[in-house]
C-alpha cells in the first residue's frame, strides 16, 4: 500500500480504532484494550484509504 492510501484512511482508521478499543475495554473492563483497538484501526487504515481511493477515482471516470 502506498503513503497516500494510509494518509487518506488513517482519519477512518483511528476512530475505528478507537470505538474497537472502547467497545473492547467497556465489555472486559480494561481500557488498557484501547491501545489494541487503535492499533487494529492503524493496521487497517491503508486498506480503507485504498478504497476510498478507488470510489474516488472511478467517480471521476464517470
Amino acid at each position: 500500500m502506498n503513503s497516500e492510501a494510509f494518509k487518506k484512511g488513517l482519519p477512518v482508521g483511528i476512530a475505528l480504532g478507537i470505538s474497537i478499543g472502547v467497545a473492547l475495554g467497556v465489555t472486559t473492563g480494561n481500557m488498557g484494550l484501547l491501545g489494541a483497538g487503535l492499533a487494529i484501526g492503524i493496521g487497517v487504515a491503508p486498506v480503507i484509504g485504498a478504497t476510498m481511493l478507488k470510489k474516488e477515482n472511478q467517480d471521476k471516470d464517470e
